[in-house]
């Protein structure tokens, strides 16, 4: 199970941050996926300034994906049983990441929407999830230690980076964003 430590408050009422790990059944089958997929360069963006140059492009219908976001969507749903994988005109807001060592994910933030990330591979010392937490008048940093097959579900409008994979095995994770239904574009 992920550890989750520092101060957060309640966001939006009965939502916050959660954590949960996953049966992962399908999970070497995921990770072969997206370990080729970055290795062949299958990014969301080439244009390097973009903080999407770093997610894998993921085709959320093949049967592997689809069955864990399946799984995903069975544990956020019991926060709020109207959040659905958000699409935009691209398709659904679904990507990979794999770090390898010495690698991170650069700061962001996921406007208007809530966030996941599933740890298909998470070794020790891959690098904590860190959320940068403005309260009027300080910042609290609150981090969590990610496991393999551990969920993570947050406000994604909280800025938020990885810190460096320290590890000689790569961090993989499957992430998307999450609204409340009914939002296609």
């Amino acid at each position: 199970m992920t550890t989750i430590t520092g101060k957060f408050q309640p966001w939006v009422p009965n939502y916050g941050y959660h954590s949960w790990t996953l049966k992962g059944k399908r999970d070497k089958e995921l990770m072969e996926y997206l370990v080729k997929r970055n290795n062949d360069g299958r990014f969301v963006s080439n244009d390097y300034s973009l903080p999407t140059s770093e997610d894998v492009r993921v085709d959320p219908e093949k049967p592997f994906v689809k069955d864990t976001l399946d799984e995903i969507l069975e544990h956020v749903r019991t926060v709020n049983n109207k959040l659905a994988i958000m699409k935009s005109n691209f398709g659904s807001e679904v990507w990979g990441q794999v770090n390898y060592k010495g690698g991170s994910t650069a700061m962001h933030k996921h406007d208007n929407c809530f966030a996941f990330v599933y740890y298909v591979n998470a070794p020790k010392d891959c690098g904590m999830l860190n959320w940068y937490i403005n309260y009027d008048t300080k910042f609290e940093v609150c981090k969590a230690d990610p496991a393999s097959k551990s969920l993570l579900f947050f406000p994604g409008w909280v800025p938020h980076f990885t810190m460096r994979n320290q590890s000689d095995e790569p961090r993989v994770v499957l992430a998307g964003n999450l609204d409340l239904g009914g939002s296609d574009v």
